[in-house]
């Protein structure tokens, strides 16, 4: 590597150029996400292709459909859909189909916001989610292995929001928390981004191929984002 070997060879003569060396390996990083990207393009062809489909369909329903009536059966509903992805070994073409289900019953109970909120409010929840994801997603291609301590770092963050937001419903505080709660949660949420496309790029044996579970990831991420952008703005 050229400009770590310039680095080095400066800390070597000068004595004053550390920083500059502990930086190289992250400088590095960010003009190897070409190479990166186009090495794994199978790959990523399958997840952001399954992704949109997903998406679409999570979108369409938002639109065109009601609030359900059965707000908590969709819920658990699609708790198991996401273990039948996640955690079977079904052909990715049956785990496509679950997680179109699972699209769909995300589409109805994500309708309530069409009653909450104004279309100019969700367009900037979309927006700002997908600015997010995309700066997420170039730290994450450019930084190096994160591994499994990281995900479980991230992973008692998340339960540690969901903890502090059910203390805040049941105590009926969540109105005056609810700003920095939705804060919290584009942080866990953008560093989710980060670590999923790390495990992507550079951890072939994370998802083995498994292009549905991997576009799941990214699919749970968005759509947490987007609702966390929502509250944190309004």
């Amino acid at each position: 590597m050229v400009l770590s070997s310039i680095f080095q060879k400066r800390t070597a003569v000068g004595g004053q150029s550390g920083g500059f060396a502990q930086m190289a390996p992250i400088m590095q990083g960010f003009m190897d996400i070409g190479p990166l990207i186009i090495k794994n393009r199978g790959f990523l062809a399958k997840i952001f292709t399954n992704l949109l489909v997903q998406l679409a369909i999570t979108y369409y329903v938002f639109e065109n459909y009601p609030v359900t009536e059965h707000k908590w059966l969709f819920f658990f509903a699609s708790l198991v859909c996401i273990i039948i992805i996640a955690g079977s070994n079904l052909p990715y073409w049956a785990k496509a189909l679950v997680f179109a289900v699972f699209s769909y019953m995300s589409g109805r109970v994500l309708a309530i916001y069409k009653e909450k909120y104004s279309e100019e409010v969700i367009r900037e929840g979309i927006l700002g989610a997908m600015g997010i994801f995309a700066i997420m997603f170039i730290v994450g291609a450019a930084i190096p292995v994160l591994g499994e301590k990281f995900g479980w770092g991230l992973f008692f963050a998340l339960l540690g929001l969901l903890v502090a937001r059910i203390v805040t419903i049941l105590n009926g505080k969540i109105a005056e928390h609810k700003k920095w709660l939705s804060g919290a949660g584009i942080g866990i949420f953008g560093l989710f981004v980060m670590y999923d496309t790390n495990n992507i790029l550079k951890r072939a044996s994370y998802y083995d191929g498994d292009f549905v579970t991997a576009s799941l990831d990214y699919y749970l991420d968005i759509i947490n984002l987007v609702q966390d952008v929502i509250g944190f703005n309004n």
